[in-house]
């Protein structure tokens, strides 16, 4: 959890009520819709149930409000959450009494919204956490999506339209729930498939949280479509627990997940197995017809995927090119006199030559993956604590500068520490800052050679006498 302790009372006070509130009517709720304790079909259990969602709603908000990190991540979760509570909140005042509501209602449009802004939420929060990050996850997930949804409208659009009678709409806003949980779902495979199959716990609670949703969603569309959906059953409680697991997620520490692009042969065989399934569909309409809308899907499938194979041929050549030049490069390196190491935007090493880890007394290893102001520049010269917020170098992160400086020190394993000066250099990229190159030297004997010699008493007693 982010430490509460940083903020004032107030703030503390309402994120614990906050968090007990959920809770409490949480257990409430699934009380009376579950084992009877109560009528969860009466206007008290139906502000109850509204009042779960806008919870965990108000708890991203205020996350987003207090921590400038992952801002309009939590922002757009808390917005989405909202509006499925309003949405709640329309249905049970003015459709829930209607003969026949109208299909599609304002209802839907709040409910999908929620898709909507988690679906961002999680490609920014994918871009804040997931180290070397390409944008050919995005294409992956696109391929994935596609040739899933293309799976579910050939199966699912027959079903929805013996239901609906063929309304375009209500036909159009049943698929939308299941395609827009596979396509959220194609987002957090790749993630898991770019991370090694290792993800932060983070990335796998929100994994299992939104698996679990697609699950229920598909329920709930089965029980709408056969008409046996009744509002305050056990059905009812899956959600609320959903959006309250994604707060607690929001206000866990953050934890970054070290990506690496797929590219060469795995990357060709999870995009072709992706095509393989468009082209099934595409082939198999030629003996058995299948929905005009599976069809576009698969052709999209297609073409995404005809796009993430040239893509792969490119990223191919220019690792092969990568390769010669980083073997260059770390020559180079690895002869440099100074001191060189490399740091994301969170002040962790990536790089460090052999230089840098000498003069410091770590071994390579040690530093890489660290915060390198808590290694090596937490101090002053003086030996007063250094703030890193007033270090030039993580200035160089915050605000795409050059900074330098010639009277500074770098602090040894061993506690010592020697003189030093240092050229902080950002690195961008498309505008954005992604991290930064630092080469400093040790300026000792410099300094020694600069500094004013005093006659020692002996030699000046000799000189008085020699006059």
């Amino acid at each position: 959890m982010l430490p509460l302790a940083r903020y004032s009372g107030p703030v503390r006070i309402a994120v614990r009520l906050l968090w007990a509130a959920g809770l409490v009517g949480l257990a409430a709720f699934v009380l009376a819709a579950g084992f009877g304790i109560g009528d969860a079909q009466a206007p008290g259990f139906e502000v109850l149930y509204v009042c779960l969602y806008l919870v965990p709603a108000a708890l991203c908000l205020l996350r987003s409000a207090l921590v400038r990190e992952e801002r309009a991540v939590w922002a757009l979760f808390g917005v989405g959450m909202a509006c499925w509570g309003a949405g709640y909140a329309y249905y049970f005042l003015v459709l829930q009494d209607l003969e026949v509501p109208p299909y599609p209602s304002l209802s839907d449009a709040l409910w999908l919204a929620y898709y909507g802004s988690a679906f961002v939420a999680l490609m920014l929060l994918t871009r804040a956490r997931v180290r070397n990050f390409r944008r050919s996850l995005f294409i992956d997930a696109a391929v994935g999506g596609l040739a899933l949804a293309a799976v579910s409208a050939s199966i699912l659009i027959e079903p929805i339209l013996a239901s609906t009678g063929g309304s375009v709409g209500a036909v159009a806003t049943n698929l939308a729930y299941p395609l827009a949980d596979l396509l959220i779902l194609s987002l957090l495979l790749a993630i898991f498939a770019v991370s090694g199959w290792k993800p932060a716990r983070g990335w796998v609670v929100l994994g299992g949280v939104f698996a679990a949703q697609a699950v229920f969603d598909t329920v709930y569309l089965y029980q709408a479509a056969s008409g046996t959906y009744v509002t305050g059953t056990l059905l009812d409680t899956v959600w609320p627990p959903v959006m309250l697991v994604v707060a607690l997620v929001a206000w866990g520490k953050p934890e970054h997940t070290r990506g690496s692009q797929l590219v060469g042969w795995p990357a060709l065989a999870i995009t072709s197995a992706f095509a393989l399934v468009g082209l099934s569909l595409t082939t198999l309409d030629h003996w058995q017809p299948v929905t005009d809308v599976a069809i576009v899907l698969a052709t999209l499938t297609l073409l995404a995927a005809s796009v993430r194979t040239a893509m792969t041929f490119g990223d191919m050549r220019g690792l092969a090119e990568s390769k010669e030049l980083l073997v260059h490069n770390e020559s180079i390196l690895n002869a440099a006199g100074e001191g060189i190491y490399g740091l994301d935007l969170h002040g962790r090493t990536t790089f460090a030559n052999p230089a840098a880890a000498r003069m410091t007394g770590h071994e390579v290893e040690e530093l890489l993956g660290h915060r390198s102001h808590e290694l090596v520049h937490h101090k002053r010269p003086d030996g007063t604590p250094f703030p890193v917020e007033q270090c030039p170098v993580s200035q160089s992160l915050r605000d795409g500068t050059v900074h330098q400086s010639d009277d500074d020190a770098y602090w040894r394993k061993d506690g010592t520490s020697f003189p030093v000066e240092y050229t902080s250099t950002p690195i961008v990229e498309d505008g954005r800052v992604k991290g930064a190159v630092v080469v400093f030297k040790d300026i000792t004997e410099r300094r020694d050679s600069s500094a004013p010699r005093t006659s020692s008493p002996r030699s000046s007693a000799t000189s008085c006498a020699r006059r």
